[in-house]
């Protein structure tokens, strides 16, 4: 009975990741068709919002020879508060470690995938992005890369309810 529910597991699970993978396709073979970033946001918004409850998205620039993380504006067509667009497209970090978060995803070429904020280790920066992003009650980061290079890091949140990011779904994004 025991290997029989397993088993029921198992083809859950791979029902699951073949779903996410044939999504993932469809978002690439959309994205790989777009005209300009905003568009390619928007695209990508439109299928992590469906697919995994995505209420916000971010993107973060690097410029190494200023050694800094710049904000991006949100693409038209993804929702946000005025306030959340002013701060997005006006945010500046140092590309160091004070800057937490972004740091950390930047520096291991890793995802970052934060339930919650654990306050208790939250640096200035993060503090500034989790008051800026109003409600939201998980957080997850992805580094952009480029031959071997971040250029960028995808941020995305929810408020509404908490994204169901499993590890199959963080590694498939990333």
């Amino acid at each position: 009975v025991a290997a029989q529910q397993e088993a029921e597991e198992a083809r859950a699970r791979a029902s699951q990741v073949t779903y996410e993978l044939a999504a993932l396709s469809e978002v690439a073979r959309h994205v790989s068709t777009a005209s300009g970033l905003d568009q390619v946001l928007l695209r990508v918004y439109d299928h992590l919002h469906s697919a995994y409850s995505v209420d916000q998205l971010w993107l973060v620039l690097i410029d190494k020879e200023r050694g800094e993380f710049v904000g991006y504006h949100n693409a038209p067509g993804v929702p946000s508060a005025a306030a959340w667009q002013d701060f997005a497209a006006h945010f500046r970090a140092p590309l160091a470690p004070e800057s937490g978060s972004l740091y950390l995803t930047y520096s291991r070429k890793r995802a970052l995938y934060l339930r919650r904020f654990p306050r208790e280790i939250m640096t200035p920066v993060d503090v500034a992005i989790s008051s800026n992003i109003l409600r939201f009650s998980s957080f997850a980061l992805f580094p952009l890369i480029v031959q071997d290079n971040v250029i960028g890091i995808f941020c995305v949140a929810s408020g509404s309810v908490r994204m169901q990011l499993t590890r199959t779904a963080v590694e498939a994004i990333d």
